[in-house]
């Protein structure tokens, strides 16, 4: 292709907009997946994580006081949250693009 932009006709300047959008869109997938891995990683890690930990080994719970049982249950409140949101951020960047 020429180096000079002021050279290219309509039909290779609309070919040039047509690969821009595609990379674009490409590029907008991946980063949206990127944050769809992220907050199914931050659910596995954040609230299942816990909850097999507890199952595979209970007596580990037992021996946590009040505070210390009420402090994974809200950290892992926190993490389904956090995940949730990502996952939200990433559904509208998907639907509004890049802005």
């Amino acid at each position: 292709m020429n180096e000079s932009f002021q050279d290219l006709t309509k039909e290779e300047l609309k070919a040039l907009d047509a690969t821009r959008k595609i990379r674009d869109n490409e590029v907008l997938k991946y980063v949206v997946a990127a944050f769809d891995r992220l907050s199914t990683a931050l659910l596995v890690v954040g609230f299942l994580g816990p909850i097999a930990g507890m199952i595979t080994n209970p007596s580990l719970f037992q021996h946590y006081d009040w505070l210390e049982r009420i402090s994974v249950f809200a950290m892992m409140i926190q993490a389904s949250m956090v995940s949730y949101g990502l996952h939200l951020y990433g559904r509208t960047k998907l639907r509004n693009g890049w802005q």
